[in-house]
């Protein structure tokens, strides 16, 4: 199954208005595609109904408004519009995507402002949205780009995203229109600069249709506890109340909180070769308007290929920052090469944005073929004494001037097609720094089996301190490296640390309740299992006689018994007593 990301404007409607100030009709209803055909058809369908829809209004706006929240560095917290009267607006193609230039004057002061949208590397650019969008020209090949700047302001980082209402170029690749809403926010700051931004376009400066944004698709392995996030939808001229998530197809998952922006769900067991679930989100406005889309979670059996960088960051780790990474096919591209500097190697790069890049090297003493076994002794590639290993694990503008550490290699095949390899490694910078530890993986099989286990007592009175034991759970062929434990159901509990393998609590006295709890354990590798556990009050058991309870019932039961006996005792008597009549009567 194809599983990238389908771009969707879901019951694109507006109301247009002629120069009477009559409203005009309802345009255009857009759904996802996938397929370059599709889009062709689809874009030409789309231009033409708002062509006709919009051709008694014989309006083309150009024409950028923005807001600014108060704390937005771009906007300064202002409103305004920039239009043709106070300088040229340009449109641009620019690579995949088209930049929007204003050069002219603002209150008198000459000013230049510039926005570029961007869509995921090797997408056209066509009516959706883009959510989770990063700062062009250094976002990840799986994100959107987008950068608005201006008044001799930019940001250095950005999160955000943008609505794209209409495109459309002539054959030289000129803009002849182009109609998008954007919200950015500079260095992750919760103050957003929103923009309208309207070329020659037919496309209202405020829209009526809310945006289901369901987010971006995701890779997982089986049994990881998935995050569903929906709060990117948003309603130009109102907002979200509602919220729907469902299932759509794949193995049966249970949702949960599915009618908040955020769900989450339990990855299911899957065959090898994984499986994708579809998930949908049905967003409606405080008008009663509705809008749907999906996205696509592909979960991996924990023994299928794939590529991905996973580690653990202690703190005063200068690499990793004392931050946990996951790095898969949904944040960036992963390369291998196999000679480094004329040396046999194991050169694996992973291409997110240009803040969660890495660059991991490996390399068997005296440059020797690199075969699958432990290397110990590492110090940093390509500067290794003779007799010594190297390896280096940098990025993000971080490395090691010196390094020791060691690796194991788990599998490395440079002839397979795509080329195999996996590793885990240990690395310090220059010697005497907190250790980082981390598995890599290229096209690569993590030998984890990750098992959780859990042991206590599935019921206890009310007030009474139970502990749940997790420290038997294990994982054949790798470590465990996380414990998480979490109550699932009944009345809510004070617990210890749930990150501990053990979990303690006091059981509610007010009710009588079960309480649900899970164990997630991770390895290493990044396999995980859950395991369960219901405790229960002695309420909610059978209630346990009193000793007096009991006499008196083993005395009633006596007492039934013995009259049994003796009504039985009875019934042969006669029995007997009547066949000798009958043996007198017949000698007679």
């Amino acid at each position: 199954m194809n599983r990238g990301l389908a771009f969707r404007v879901s019951d694109y409607k507006s109301r247009i208005s002629d120069k009477d100030g009559r409203k005009g009709g309802v345009v255009a209803v857009m759904h996802g595609w996938r397929d370059a055909a599709s889009i062709a058809r689809r874009c030409a369908i789309v231009l033409v109904v708002l062509v006709a829809t919009t051709a008694s209004s014989a309006f083309a706006l150009t024409q950028i408004d923005f807001v600014s929240d108060a704390g937005d560095y771009i906007g300064g917290g202002q409103i305004f519009s920039l239009t043709p009267a106070d300088g040229p607006i340009t449109a641009t193609k620019s690579g995949s995507g088209v930049n929007i230039n204003f050069s002219g004057l603002v209150a008198g002061v000459p000013t230049n402002w510039s926005l570029t949208f961007v869509p995921i590397e090797a997408m056209p650019l066509v009516p959706g949205n883009y959510p989770s969008a990063q700062r062009f020209p250094l976002q990840s090949p799986k994100r959107p780009g987008l950068d608005i700047s201006g008044a001799g302001r930019g940001c250095n980082t950005l999160t955000g995203k943008f609505t794209l209402y209409e495109a459309t170029f002539d054959a030289g690749g000129n803009v002849i229109s182009f109609g998008a809403d954007a919200e950015q926010h500079c260095e992750g700051a919760t103050a957003a600069l929103h923009a309208r931004i309207r070329f020659n376009s037919n496309v209202p400066l405020i829209t009526s249709a809310p945006q289901s944004i369901p987010g971006l698709p995701q890779e997982v392995y089986e049994r990881t506890l998935v995050t569903l996030d929906g709060s990117q939808s948003y309603d130009p001229d109102g907002q979200i109340v509602a919220w729907q998530w469902s299932q759509t197809s794949g193995p049966a998952v249970l949702l949960e909180s599915p009618t908040t922006a955020i769900a989450r769900f339990r990855a299911p067991n899957v065959p090898p070769g994984g499986a994708d679930v579809q998930l949908r989100l049905d967003v409606a406005d405080n008008s009663g308007n509705h809008a749907i889309d999906v996205v696509n979670v592909h979960v991996f059996d924990q023994h299928d290929r794939r590529s991905w960088l996973t580690w653990r960051s202690p703190p005063d780790d200068y690499i990793g920052q004392g931050r946990p990474l996951n790095f898969t096919a949904d944040d960036g591209d992963a390369t291998l090469g196999t000679l480094l500097f004329g040396v046999p190697a194991a050169d694996v790069f992973f291409h997110g944005d240009a803040f969660n890049s890495w660059t991991l090297d490996f390399a068997a003493p005296n440059g020797a073929v690199l075969l699958p076994g432990a290397y110990l002794s590492a110090e940093r590639f390509p500067f290794q004494s003779a007799g010594r290993p190297g390896l280096d694990v940098y990025g993000s503008g971080r490395g090691c001037n010196t390094l020791s550490g060691q690796f194991t290699v788990l599998e490395f095949d440079s002839a397979a097609s795509p080329a195999r390899f996996g590793a885990r490694f240990v690395q310090s910078c220059e010697g005497f720094m907190p250790a980082l530890r981390g598995t890599v993986l290229f096209n690569a099989i993590a030998p984890g089996n990750p098992i959780a286990r859990i042991t206590g007592p599935t019921y206890a009175p009310p007030g009474t301190a139970v502990t749940l034991d997790g420290t038997t759970s294990s994982s054949t062929g790798s470590t465990l490296v996380s414990f998480r434990w979490r109550q699932r159901s009944g009345l809510p509990v004070a617990s210890s640390d749930p990150t501990l393998p053990q979990l303690t609590f006091i059981v509610p006295g007010s009710a009588t309740t079960s309480l649900r709890f899970e164990l997630e354990v991770t390895d290493e590798d990044g396999l995980v299992d859950v395991a369960e556990i219901i405790v229960a009050s002695a309420q909610a058991v059978v209630d346990v006689p009193t000793l007096s309870q009991t006499i008196l019932a083993i005395l009633a039961a006596t007492i039934a018994l013995s009259g049994l006996l003796a009504l039985r005792s009875s019934r042969v008597t006669r029995s007997r007593s009547s066949g000798r009549a009958k043996k007198r009567s017949s000698r007679s």
